[in-house]
């Protein structure tokens, strides 16, 4: 008896559905900052715009990453630079306040697309976060 195909088949292995029937790209946003009310309510405003957002990251590369420069332990400097190494078309959104203008200047530098300074205006962070996040698969 002869076999036509040989594909193998794994019991542990979930069916793959049809490229017809693949979900559309999904862009995941990343959203570090060391309050969670305010990472929370980052991730809704991005829902709100029909991204996926998370406040931590996976095994998944994301597709952007919007980060506070002001966090405790590893700075958001220090992130952008190490996700700028590990994917150099990463759009990113740097964010501070007002004080510490130079330092989101530096972080357009090392590879942030744009930067808020906080508070900021729900219709400008709208605005900048379609301009940046939807341009780019953010993984190259």
């Amino acid at each position: 008896m002869r076999v036509s195909s040989q594909r193998r088949y794994s019991l542990d292995a979930e069916p793959q559905p049809a490229e017809s029937e693949q979900t559309p790209y999904r862009q995941l946003i990343i959203v570090i900052d060391q309050d969670e009310d305010i990472r929370l309510m980052l991730c809704d405003r991005l829902r709100g715009l029909g991204f996926e957002a998370e406040g931590k990251m996976e095994q998944t590369p994301p597709t952007g990453l919007l980060v506070e420069l002001d966090m405790p332990v590893l700075g958001g400097m220090a992130i952008i630079q190490e996700l700028t190494d590990l994917y150099p078309r990463l759009p990113i959104i740097a964010m501070s306040h007002s004080a510490h203008i130079d330092r989101l200047r530096a972080a357009i530098q090392l590879g942030a697309k744009e930067y808020l300074v906080k508070p900021f205006d729900p219709e400008l962070f709208r605005r900048k976060c379609i301009q940046v996040f939807q341009r780019g698969n953010g993984t190259g």
